[in-house]
């Protein structure tokens, strides 16, 4: 079954990888131990073109605007005006690319422009659906958020 030996070269690949930090040497040192396990060159090369296509995906990047790659630090006037639990859900949003920087930042800015002393997530989600009107991202975003939903936005 050549499938099988192909994945068992590129298994062996990565857990010599894996387990000493450090590729096996260059292609040509590879190609001979592997040779010398009894693999076909047929095999070895199925091997490396699977191993170099699939090198495109994880290369590939999200998208920049999207993944938050900073440390987002409240003021103590945010602390305060933000509950704990508020705050974490923000920061997760972020991370988790949900929301971009910005969009967080505008949430911030709109909260602090409210009269309320504290905003949890039933204020938080009023916030969400103000800076981002777009119901399908909305539709992401509440179950995330969880929390009970405002009745005036139903």
């Amino acid at each position: 079954m050549p499938e099988k030996r192909v994945a068992d070269i590129v298994e062996y690949l990565v857990r010599h990888l894996l387990h000493q930090g450090e590729p096996l040497g260059d292609g040509e040192q590879i190609i001979r131990q592997l040779v010398a396990q009894g693999y076909q060159l047929s095999e070895i090369q199925a091997a490396f073109a699977w191993i170099f296509q699939e090198q495109d995906i994880i290369d590939a990047e999200p998208p920049k605007d999207r993944i938050y790659q900073g440390i987002r630090v409240f003021s103590p006037g945010e602390e305060r005006l933000f509950s704990p639990r508020c705050r974490e859900k923000m920061l997760r949003l972020l991370a988790e690319g949900y929301i971009n920087q910005a969009e967080m930042e505008e949430i911030i800015l709109a909260g602090s422009k409210t009269t309320l002393s504290e905003i949890d997530l039933k204020e938080f989600v009023v916030l969400l659906k103000q800076v981002i009107p777009d119901s399908k991202r909305l539709a992401l975003l509440l179950p995330v958020v969880g929390g009970e939903q405002p009745q005036l936005l139903h």
